[in-house]
């Protein structure tokens, strides 16, 4: 089912994108967690599109699955991961992603950030460029990757 929330996703224009999504979850919240039959979710196309502000709001507004899986069993961190939207990795991260849930070949976000170099720095730093002042284990913030994996196991 593609859904007006993913038609909406797919359009480059960030700032009329968080506002229209805004209007179609103040009429059809249910469409929040709504999959396409590649198993996408809105918050799977607003990780991989680099769309934070729309993230935000389908977590934080329409209070979507922050661990949707699609097809493949990645979730919106893997494909944020993947695509090196670091902004959006650190809202996922902040609003309770799964670090350690595994895709359908057995990664992790974490696998997958070591094998890009220009996140690895940022995901393997203990204060990874959090808001929160939160403090885990040795100095770590709760909102780094890194210090979810350590603290989380």
């Amino acid at each position: 089912m593609f859904s007006k929330m993913h038609c909406n996703l797919t359009n480059p224009d960030g700032c009329q994108t968080e506002r229209a999504t805004e209007k179609i979850l103040a009429r059809a919240r249910q469409l929040v967690d709504v999959k396409k039959e590649d198993g996408f979710s809105a918050l799977h196309l607003a990780a991989l599109n680099n769309h934070r502000d729309v993230a935000e709001v389908l977590i934080k507004e329409g209070r979507c699955d922050v661990n949707i899986r699609n097809n493949r069993n990645q979730t919106p961190l893997q494909l944020a991961v993947t695509q090196g939207h670091t902004d959006l990795v650190q809202l996922l991260v902040d609003e309770g992603a799964d670090v350690n849930m595994e895709d359908e070949d057995g990664d992790t976000a974490m696998h997958v950030a070591l094998l890009r170099p220009q996140l690895a720095n940022v995901m393997l730093t203990p204060s990874a460029g959090g808001s929160s002042t939160e403090e885990g284990s040795e100095g770590c913030s709760s909102t780094s990757l890194y210090c979810r994996v350590r603290i989380d196991g």
